[in-house]
């Protein structure tokens, strides 16, 4: 099949996924595939290559919808907020394309409802950004809470306080919203509120023992957020390829689907559950290591790009049948 992957251009995270795309795509069985910029579609910039489907990626916007209304080729769109985002999935990005692949599976089952062609796509990672390494003691710490402090998160940073003392914490990739854990810098061994670039990011990933998961809560642009709650996953399936325990909220059912817990990840399900897992597998170093490693193979068999991608041509080909 021939696939046309039309690059948005996304910054941070929405590039890191645009770049393995473009990097697994071509490597898709069965896939023939070219790559076009979002603003130059057009044929004549595409040395005659005439797609049997094109794929593009969050940020999805006019130049990515021109693909279905000017050139009426079949069009595929991997939305990458769900909910988050869903008013504007619901009233705009899903009518410029045949299909929306989401990382939302709340949000896939209200496209279906609406008539919308739909499927669950979750994120995945490249191992070959996202991966183990040995790392100086420059970035080691006990735990690691990482991304922007919604409420979920800051509960979570609240909640350590009592343990402080006898743990070494490290927060980052926070900026913009410092002001809401300013109060707790001061029992937060490393502080670090800038965007780090990945390759950093991954680092300290590695260099912590647990990486403590706080499923976002915020949905701005969900207009139907007191009946509807986001199962999108998010970083999980990047921090368990780097081979740390990977302690998560329980905000996500549907995580169970994806890993198998207290074998592959731990889940906690309230503050003192927390702190109590946390000082367990600090101390219990064999037992961290061996749900780091069980969790790690799981992800690189099941979760990396490569599968995603494979999974969505294979979907793409019973649609278009």
């Amino acid at each position: 099949m021939r696939v046309l992957y039309v690059d948005t251009e996304g910054t941070y995270s929405y590039k890191i996924i645009g770049d393995a795309i473009k990097k697994y795509l071509p490597k898709v069985s069965d896939v023939e595939y070219k790559l076009a910029n979002h603003k130059k579609t057009e044929p004549r910039h595409l040395d005659g290559f005439y797609p049997d489907w094109c794929l593009a990626s969050t940020p999805l916007n006019n130049h990515s919808y021109v693909i279905k209304t000017h050139r009426n080729w079949f069009s595929v769109g991997w939305d990458l907020e769900g909910l988050y985002e869903w008013k504007r999935l619901r009233d705009t990005d899903s009518k410029y394309f045949d299909v929306i692949a989401t990382v939302d599976p709340v949000a896939q089952e209200e496209l279906t409802k609406l008539g919308k062609k739909s499927i669950y796509l979750p994120l995945g990672f490249d191992p070959e950004v996202y991966r183990p390494m040995e790392v100086s003691e420059d970035y080691q710490c006990d735990v690691i809470l990482a991304g922007v402090m919604y409420d979920s998160r800051v509960r979570i940073l609240k909640a350590l306080e009592p343990i402080a003392k006898h743990i070494k914490i490290r927060t980052i990739n926070c900026k913009h919203w410092e002001a809401k854990i300013i109060g707790m810098k001061k029992f937060i061994t490393y502080y670090h509120n800038d965007l780090v670039p990945v390759e950093e990011l991954v680092k300290y990933y590695c260099g912590a023992k647990i990486i403590i998961v706080g499923n976002r809560d915020y949905d701005p642009n969900n207009d139907m957020r007191k009946t509807l709650h986001s199962k999108a996953i998010g970083r999980v399936f990047q921090e368990t390829a780097c081979r740390r325990l990977v302690l998560c909220d329980d905000a996500r059912e549907n995580l169970y689907g994806h890993f198998e817990y207290g074998k592959e990840i731990v889940i906690f399900h309230n503050e003192e559950d927390l702190r109590e897992k946390i000082m367990y597998y600090l101390v219990h170093n064999d037992e961290r290591e061996q749900i780091a490693t069980a969790g790690y193979l799981r992800t690189m068999s099941e979760h990396t790009f490569s599968h995603r991608l494979q999974f969505l041509c294979n979907e793409i080909e019973k649609i278009k049948g």
